[in-house]
């Protein structure tokens, strides 16, 4: 599960998923990035890029933490006083949608994870 921070005047993301993992996902399985809708209707997604953003449609990670989990940071308004109220009130869907996508990612990383093992058994080294 995605672990929410607020440190001073800064919220910070970091995803259950490691970047690199997040990379890979994106190059090959894109559609597993995309929380959709019973009817398969996009609703939410995750991407890498250099501009933070959190909104009810997506997040975009543009950083990684010591471990190498995806991360993003967002600057709050200085004249919020209550900054978690403000985080609930504004981000708090795109959180749980977030926590959701992350489980459906597990498993996918699980199958790039085995089909990448596959692949190394496959290449021959001279």
């Amino acid at each position: 599960m995605a672990k929410v921070q607020l440190v001073g005047s800064a919220l910070v993301i970091t995803s259950a998923i490691k970047r690199e993992t997040l990379k890979l996902l994106k190059q090959h399985y894109p559609e597993a990035l995309t929380l959709k809708t019973e009817k398969g209707e996009p609703i939410y997604k995750i991407d890498l890029g250099y501009t933070p953003s959190i909104t009810n449609y997506g997040i975009v990670f543009t950083a990684e933490d010591e471990e190498g989990y995806a991360q993003t940071t967002m600057l709050l308004n200085l004249m919020v006083k209550d900054r978690k109220d403000y985080v609930k009130k504004q981000y708090g869907h795109s959180i749980l949608k977030l926590r959701q996508l992350e489980l459906s990612l597990a498993a996918q990383a699980q199958v790039l994870e085995k089909e990448y093992a596959e692949i190394d058994d496959i290449i021959e080294k001279l």
